[in-house]
């Protein structure tokens, strides 16, 4: 009578494991690519949310307010009472929070009481570059187009 052997053989295990290996070193690429494309995506939809929170600050107040970006920190401010220029939120840092550097064609945006862009002369082109670029737009009346802009 034979004995029949259960469980695996070491060279049956050895192929899992290079057949896996192989599965995961294609795989590794493509989700690096979706991370980075994650994180622009991601600074994107705050770059985007920045203005309009310095629009929408300028049109309740009914005062001027302006964003502004200093190296990769926007910052937004809003007119006080008082005629200066106060901080309406605390200054958010892109290189650190998403890795990515913001390019702008224009590095202060001011709002209007109505809320409109009063020092652009056109369309603005903020650029957010990573291993990819993606751009936000503001028209002179401060609309932020998300799409089509490069």
């Amino acid at each position: 009578m034979r004995r029949s052997r259960t469980g695996f053989s070491l060279v049956e295990m050895l192929m899992v494991v290079v057949i896996i290996g192989i599965v995961v070193g294609f795989g590794l690429p493509k989700f690096a690519s979706m991370r980075n494309s994650g994180k622009i995506g991601a600074a994107k939809v705050h770059l985007s949310s920045s203005i309009i929170t310095a629009r929408a600050a300028a049109i309740q107040n009914g005062r001027a307010a302006r964003w502004n970006l200093t190296g990769n920190t926007v910052t937004i401010t809003a007119l006080n009472g008082a005629g200066t220029f106060v901080n309406i939120n605390s200054p958010a840092n892109f290189d650190s929070r998403y890795r990515v550097q913001l390019r702008s064609t224009q590095a202060t945006i001011d709002f209007d009481a109505r809320g409109i862009a009063s020092n652009m002369a056109g369309t603005g082109k903020i650029y957010i570059v990573g291993r990819t670029t993606d751009s936000v737009c503001i028209t002179r009346l401060g609309v932020v187009l998300r799409h089509g802009c490069l």
